[in-house]
């Protein structure tokens, strides 16, 4: 057997890219595994081990090659062992900073072990953006732009029941040629504790501060979200015109309770409007729920909120109580949603949404996009192209949470609802005011990513992109 060579391009990439992994130099037909690792915003190892034949001439090709059964994941997929990298089980796989992940890729040949490896960075940015802290009265985030200083539409993005803002995916959508606030809008100092009683007058004020800014085109903004940050932007569209598209992925039909430190009691509005509380779906937790879930414990059983969320909606009073009157949206929806979804029904509180605006004869407002197979984190910002899928969460040896899904469907989803969310921005966009002509004015506190996180050497610069 001649010396292995381990080929990876490029080996500075963009996280939705196309990948080229190529083995020379095996035995003909002779076995050899793929292991990559990579380390998550926690500092917790994430590993993928992939079994692999060489072809007649000693090749592997991960372009036409599909590794052997057992391995970390099955077809052909470039990309296949860079999401299918697990961790121990107890935890996601944390990324919310927009720093590159680091891989590493080995070859391992049986007692030979590791006889060739290659270093790889995957980034969410192919060119150069900016990042710039928010600390505004009421605004708590990170601005990320490109680094061109021309005028661009802007985008609010909005995370879930986890807080915090998403400032990797916010860098990832800043790439495609938008002005991206990830909003921080509980959770955070300066900020409620947590998502209840959050005041839609300060959401309000974070859309004027971006309409004024002079990197900003257009009289609206668009608004994505995944699940309560779905529900969000739902709400606030429906409010405030200067909303216009909204991406709800896993969204919810109804306005639901607020999160609380006490987590049985869902007495308290998530949502508060020029301080009156908005009507919610609440519910306080019995005895008869808490025996249900500690039996389901002892079975070892994974928790299911979604049947809960399924019985709210057999009640026609809740429904229109909490209902978000979307008819009142002004910009296109569009709706993103796992058939599989075990944390709420997301894709029956589509059909919920679909019905409202066909009520109201409304129904061209919205697109609707669902997955079989495809859990809770179906899509952008929590699902993205070449990394992990969210679809489990093991705390403790007795208890796990199951958001539902299959990993390789949610890896596909992953990057067919990213093209198509991409699409549907583009065309909202292709519809907005003419830029204004005059750019000063721009916060000078600001850090250009591309020029923080350099190539490696002898590596060229921003990844060839695959052709949308």
């Amino acid at each position: 057997m001649s010396a292995v060579t381990l080929q990876v391009a490029p080996r500075r990439t963009r996280v939705d890219d196309s990948l080229s992994v190529r083995i020379e130099g095996l035995t003909p037909y002779a076995p050899a595994d793929l292991v990559v690792t990579t380390t998550d915003g926690a500092l917790r190892v994430w590993t993928s081990r992939s079994a692999f034949r060489a072809d007649s001439e000693g090749v592997i090709d991960l372009t036409r090659d599909a590794p052997l059964t057992g391995s970390s994941y099955a077809g052909v997929d470039p990309t296949g062992p860079l999401w299918s990298v697990v961790g121990d089980g107890t935890a996601l796989f944390r990324k919310q900073r927009a720093t590159p992940l680091q891989y590493r890729f080995a070859v391992e040949l049986g007692t030979a072990g590791e006889v060739a490896v290659v270093d790889a960075v995957v980034r969410h940015f192919g060119h150069r953006v900016v990042e710039e802290s928010v600390a505004e009265p009421g605004i708590v985030g990170t601005v990320h732009r490109p680094g061109d200083r021309q005028p661009r539409p802007a985008v609010l993005l909005l995370g879930g029941s986890d807080g915090g803002s998403l400032n990797h995916a916010a860098s990832l959508l800043a790439d495609e040629g938008y002005v991206v606030l990830a909003l921080a809008y509980f959770g955070v100092e300066d900020r409620p504790p947590t998502l209840a009683g959050i005041d839609l007058d300060d959401i309000d004020g974070a859309v004027s501060w971006l309409l004024a800014r002079p990197d900003v085109t257009g009289a609206q903004i668009a608004a994505v979200g995944i699940s309560r940050g779905a529900e969000l932007a739902l709400q606030l569209a429906s409010d405030n015109p200067r909303v216009g598209a909204v991406v709800a992925v896993a969204p919810s039909a109804l306005r639901q309770p607020g999160l609380t430190t006490n987590f049985s009691d869902f007495t308290h509005a998530a949502w508060v409007r020029g301080a009156v509380p908005l009507p919610f779906n609440g519910s306080k937790l019995g005895m008869r729920d808490w025996l249900g879930s500690a039996w389901g414990m002892l079975r070892r059983r994974p928790m299911r909120q979604v049947e809960s969320f399924r019985e709210d909606l057999r009640h026609p009073d809740r429904v229109r109580r909490a209902g978000i009157a979307v008819e009142r949206c002004t910009g296109p929806l569009l709706l993103v949603s796992g058939e599989d979804d075990q944390l709420w029904p997301s894709a029956e509180f589509a059909d919920l949404i679909l019905a409202r605006l066909h009520a109201h004869g409304r129904v061209e407002l919205a697109e609707d996009l669902r997955y079989a197979r495809v859990g809770h984190f179906v899509a952008f910002p929590m699902g993205i192209p070449g990394m992990p899928p969210s679809i489990d969460l093991s705390p403790t040896s007795f208890f796990s949470i199951d958001f539902g899904g299959e990993r390789a469907e949610h890896a596909a989803a992953a990057v067919n609802a990213w093209v198509r969310q991409l699409d549907f921005l583009d065309r909202w966009r292709s519809g907005l005011d003419p830029a204004p002509p005059a750019l000063d004015g721009l916060p000078m506190s600001t850090a250009m990513l591309d020029d923080l996180h350099p190539a490696p050497a002898g590596v060229s610069g921003a990844a060839e992109r695959r052709t949308r």
